[in-house]
């Protein structure tokens, strides 16, 4: 199965893929991105974890670091777990975030966001994720939020928005806050967006890209105040941002990461679901890496650094808004 051209909401199937120490990072001969040569969360044999540990969404717990994945293993389900750095990017895994027999679903839920914000000049950490709600326990059919006051214990998850719905991010553009997320609708790929009232109340949703060929996972950065979406193809990552209408429009004026070709030894040889931690120094992202198209299984967490000028300097950023 290949994620790029079926519904991507059958991601259980796993059959198509299912910090701030940096010595040792790879010399990957690009001007954008560097990578550690090994992962930093790999999967673990015999567990809910043990066939792909994958989609990481990282925040600071003040001198700490928080970092949400999504897992799948033994049981063959996706799930959200929690791990703490207290220095570096040595993460100590912590376990499920949600009481199971509570949730208000029985299917998967992965691909974990989250925004972090202020209320009476404390951090409120909100969580966005996919999850499977209805009747078919690996069709993601909704966006769930839940919060949190200190990044380690979670409320209840609650509905934000019905749609099937992957890899959700929340970004601001033009003065408003919206969550983006990847979709199909008739067999196209597509990216929707939806304005967030508040952090738990979404409205206005609607398509804002598509493409003929298929794309899957993206994460957002910061350019000249300007909210850009890096979106992963199945060759290449390119960049989008928001135009005036309010549409997602390319502004890569080449690859900024083109895949490694072949078969090999390299875990990482594919480079899916980032997430930009800005607030780093330097700058840093995390991803997921596996082996190659079609792998099923591997996919493992890794950690590198990005240069903002060089990225800015591959973007043509005169229409978006």
């Amino acid at each position: 199965m290949n994620k790029y051209t079926v519904p991507i909401i059958l991601v259980a199937l796993v059959v198509a893929f299912a910090g701030v120490g940096y010595i040792g990072l790879g010399g990957t001969g690009n001007p954008i991105f560097s990578w550690q040569d090994e992962p930093i969360i790999r999967i673990s044999p015999g567990s809910d974890e043990s066939e792909h540990v994958e989609y990481p969404s990282v925040y600071s717990l003040g001198e700490a670091r928080g970092l949400l994945y999504s897992a799948y293993g033994d049981d063959q389900r996706w799930r959200i777990k929690l791990a703490v750095a207290q220095t570096g990017h040595n993460f100590v895994r912590q376990g499920n975030i949600f009481d199971e027999s509570k949730l208000p679903f029985k299917g998967a839920y992965a691909f974990p966001f989250v925004n972090v914000s202020s209320r009476n000049g404390k951090a409120v950490f909100n969580l966005y994720f996919s999850a499977a709600d209805g009747d078919e326990p690996s069709r993601y059919t909704a966006v769930y939020h839940a919060f949190s006051d200190n990044g380690l214990s979670w409320s209840a998850p609650e509905k934000l928005l019905a749609d099937n719905a992957l890899d959700p991010v929340v970004v601001t553009s033009n003065g408003k806050a919206l969550i983006v997320y990847s979709s199909v609708i008739n067999g196209t790929n597509v990216i929707r967006s939806a304005v967030l009232l508040t952090a738990n109340t979404a409205q206005d949703i609607r398509t804002v890209y598509s493409a003929p060929s298929g794309f899957y996972t993206m994460g957002a950065v910061t350019i000249d105040n300007k909210p850009v979406l890096i979106l992963e193809t199945e060759k290449n990552w390119i960049a989008l941002c928001f135009n005036a209408s309010g549409d997602l429009t390319q502004v890569s004026t080449s690859p900024l990461l083109e895949f490694e070709k072949g078969t090999g030894i390299l875990w990482d040889r594919l480079k899916y679901g980032m997430y930009f931690h800005e607030a780093s120094s330097p700058p840093a992202f995390y991803y997921n890496g596996i082996a190659g198209h079609g792998v099923p299984v591997g996919g493992q967490i890794g950690i590198g650094t990005y240069d903002p000028h060089a990225l800015a300097s591959k973007l043509d950023m005169a229409g978006c808004k």
